[in-house]
């Protein structure tokens, strides 16, 4: 496994921590962090769903074969997660 610096994720848990707003986890900012630290590296892909107060972005390692949806917003309660796991693509 590539060891990614510190710094990089540093930064991609910085940028991704704007794309929610509000306060805590009900944005999902501390499970997609939590998640880029614990895989080590960052996604090759990222797909967004944003629909007034409803949010679900899907992370993707196509390398690894695995993909987690973060959703949150209305009528979710806090931040849900689900995952994918495939026959890694490379």
């Amino acid at each position: 496994m590539k060891h990614i610096p510190s710094a990089l994720i540093l930064s991609a848990s910085l940028l991704l921590s704007a794309c929610g707003g509000g306060g805590g986890d009900s944005n999902c900012n501390d499970a997609i962090n939590d998640t880029l630290k614990d895989t080590g590296a960052n996604p090759e892909e990222i797909t967004k769903y944003d629909s007034d107060g409803y949010h679900s972005h899907q992370y993707w390692w196509w390398n690894r074969g695995f993909e987690r949806t973060f959703t949150w917003g209305d009528n979710i309660d806090g931040c849900q997660t689900s995952d994918y796991r495939f026959a890694p693509i490379r």
